[in-house]
């Protein structure tokens, strides 16, 4: 979820390997200042597919401008280091624009489901269903923090003091075996 500056550093290489997508909570800055790293490091470390990139409007034209500013130094990085695992397609980011009122799928595996809530230019809330259900509301959402902790969610992360507060500073698991 999101794609801070140093996010990349924070994943394993296996959980880079197998990133399926990346779910931005805004196009603000802080938010998306990590996605080359991500793209770079999951490339390198073995992703097979281009890797998708799900967020507000304006996430399309981010991504585009991503890939072309990368075209040539792919090509360089190959030429002198060899062809990465997941081959030169995996290196492509393709985004997702969520549009609409109310809840909207971004992601769903079957068992995994996540859901943005649309808010335009500020942070968008999410829904994950995985066993449990949690709502992360970030620091200026649209969704009040009020509003957030009246919802079924089993558990809300949102930008209220506590124990569950945002932004989250080490993982909270949602489910652990």
């Amino acid at each position: 979820m999101g794609a801070p500056a140093g996010v990349a550093a924070s994943l394993a290489s296996e959980d880079l390997t197998y990133l399926d997508a990346v779910v931005l909570w805004s196009l603000q800055a802080a938010d998306i200042e990590g996605l080359d790293e991500v793209r770079n490091a999951s490339w390198r470390a073995g992703r097979q597919d281009p890797l998708l990139v799900v967020g507000p409007e304006g996430t399309g034209t981010v991504i585009n401008a991503i890939n072309l500013a990368y075209e040539q130094a792919d090509a360089l990085r190959i030429v002198e280091e060899g062809m990465p695992p997941g081959g030169f397609d995996a290196a492509l980011l393709v985004g997702e624009e969520l549009r609409g009122h109310g809840w909207v799928m971004a992601y769903d595996t079957g068992d995994l489901r996540i859901q943005v809530q649309p808010q335009g230019q500020v942070r968008q809330p999410v829904r994950i269903h995985y066993a449990r259900d949690v709502l992360l509301v970030p620091c200026g959402s649209a969704l009040e923090a009020d509003e957030a902790s009246e919802t079924s969610d089993e558990m809300v992360i949102g930008c209220t003091p506590g124990e569950a507060a945002w932004p989250v500073t080490a993982p909270v698991f949602v489910v652990r075996n």
